[in-house]
């Protein structure tokens, strides 16, 4: 990818500049939380990626020449999960370094045209992450503005298709245009219906999904599942072709994420890993670990994902290396890889969210005030105290509770699944479901 050129004097001081307000810079911690281990390791993969450019602890990965690999896919998921972590850097360095970088891209339409979909989605992911606006980059030459939003999900017509690259551009679509609830205009080529319906359509018969149609990619299976997580408490069904046989299905999301989250359990290895391609590794460990948090699972009370006693960050940890750094696949190389470091420090930058009930990784929306905060973890503990011989006025007063809050908040009433079911248990009627057109 072309940049704009920098006279090398002036780069080597403003990054020397940069440094030196770096040592002035408060030193903060990768966010707290009550599990040391989650922050110790993720401080562990930071410096291992500092010491890859000879930076100490203290010093500014982003006011280094690891910037100057700004729009590379092993790049922007990396800063993504610092900023996510709450790592204090000097993100303004990356996200211009990136606009730079996206400008020079436009000017050649030909280059940019034969970009996967999904690089657009990362950009546009991490550009908000670094609290910038995807849908706003100005060539301050031309003042042209680029809106990465509409070209990279609704408006792809002079553009690399959705439909070509598959299932995979489908799920980081969904994604990308739910990180902060993006409206899709109805003039536009798809619609968030039309994307969730692309995305069930691969699911298989087994409940997972893949990108062919040969047996569940745990990869995959997890992404579908963080697609498609914010619309686990809707009340509707979707209707769609199963691409394996062809049949016609009519069912509702947490019908489709319920398998999904069997045959992921199936799948889990003894040490609490999984398994891609006949081999044990820790992306795809990586990945479901963001799918349980994006569902509000407990890792560490879950049986479905505990076996023979090890969790998920049990099989995750089974990849470090001594110089904080992790492996992709132990059996055969045990040493870190860039890949492997960087989707295991999103993956703990999501528990860690989790953790400390913040918004999900993909969530990008401002912080949720605490007066729905609070809201939603009391009718949480209250739904947990639901049984069979719970009063029917008990749960409609439950379910009232749940309607006052706002429909695009409700996915984080995490086990809503419960009082649904005990409303239709109880024959009381859903008489305000949450539905698509509330996002």
């Amino acid at each position: 990818m072309g940049k704009r050129m920098v006279n090398p004097t002036i780069r080597h001081f403003i990054t020397k500049l940069l440094l030196i307000m770096f040592l002035f810079l408060p030193y903060s911690k990768i966010h707290a939380t009550s599990n040391d281990i989650i922050t110790k390791t993720l401080s562990g993969i930071l410096n291992w990626q500092k010491m890859n450019y000879n930076l100490s602890s203290n010093d500014s990965l982003l006011a280094s020449e690891f910037t100057d690999a700004s729009g590379s896919s092993n790049a922007d998921w990396f800063v993504f999960g610092m900023a996510r972590s709450g790592v204090a850097d000097y993100y303004h360095v990356y996200q211009n370094a990136l606009s730079d970088g996206l400008i020079t891209r436009y000017a050649n339409r030909t280059e940019l045209a034969n970009e996967k979909p999904t690089e657009w989605h990362r950009l546009c992911l991490t550009i908000l992450a670094l609290g910038g606006d995807p849908t706003s980059i100005t060539c301050s030459d031309t003042k042209q503005s680029i809106n990465l939003i509409k070209d990279g999900v609704y408006d792809r017509s002079d553009l690399m298709s959705l439909k070509s690259q598959g299932l995979n551009s489908y799920i980081w679509a969904l994604i990308t245009i739910d990180s902060i609830r993006y409206p899709i205009p109805k003039e536009s080529n798809c619609s968030r219906e039309s994307l969730i319906q692309s995305i069930l359509s691969y699911q298989l018969k087994d409940g997972g999904f893949s990108l062919s149609s040969t047996g569940c990619d745990v990869d995959i299976t997890a992404m579908a599942i963080q697609a498609l997580s914010p619309y686990y408490n809707l009340e509707q069904s979707f209707s769609y072709i199963r691409k394996c046989d062809g049949k016609k299905i009519d069912e509702t999301i947490r019908s489709v994420i319920d398998r999904s989250l069997h045959i992921l359990s199936q799948s889990q290895g003894k040490d609490g890993d999984f398994m891609s391609y006949g081999e044990s590794n820790v992306e795809s460990t990586s990945q479901v670990l963001v799918a349980l948090c994006s569902l509000g699972i407990d890792y560490k009370t879950d049986s479905r994902f505990i076996k023979k006693g090890h969790t998920i960050l049990d099989g995750i940890l089974k990849y470090k290396q001594k110089d904080g750094g992790f492996a992709h696949c132990i059996q055969r190389d045990k040493h870190s890889d860039v890949m492997a470091s960087g989707q295991v420090f999103y993956s703990l930058s999501a528990l860690l969210r989790y953790k400390d009930h913040l918004r999900n990784l993909y969530d990008l929306r401002p912080s949720m005030d605490a007066k729905t905060t609070n809201r939603i973890a009391s009718l949480t503990k209250k739904i947990q105290a639901i049984t069979i011989h719970s009063k029917k006025d008990f749960i409609s007063i439950l379910y009232d509770e749940y309607c006052k809050i706002e429909p695009s908040e409700r996915c984080y009433v995490h086990n809503y699944f419960q009082l649904s079911d005990a409303m239709k248990r109880n024959d009381l009627p859903i008489s305000h479901p949450t539905l698509l057109s509330d996002f």
